[in-house]
């Protein structure tokens, strides 16, 4: 089973303290649909890649593109959102 994570609280450049879980779910939210569907359906609902192509009625390998893609733009967001951010996927 694989679940994206943050793995500690922290500051926000706003000195907010937030969980970097919380700061990780706003970045989700902000992804352009075709990526945020394919990261929730992985990562959260446990699908597998190829029964994610099935749900979309789109191949595997844009299935895969798609979560590669979506996990760069996540990380680009939770650089902007909250400066030195780690995640992992647990």
């Amino acid at each position: 089973m694989q679940v994206l994570r943050g793995k500690s609280k922290l500051r926000t450049r706003n000195n907010d303290n937030v969980s970097e879980d919380q700061l990780l779910y706003e970045a989700i939210l902000k992804l352009p649909i075709k990526f945020r569907e394919v990261i929730i359906l992985h990562y959260y609902c446990q699908f597998s890649l190829v029964e994610i192509g099935h749900i979309l009625k789109v191949p595997l390998s844009k299935v895969e593109l798609r979560v590669n893609e979506g996990k760069k733009h996540l990380q680009k967001s939770l650089e902007t959102l909250g400066g030195d951010i780690s995640w992992e996927i647990i």
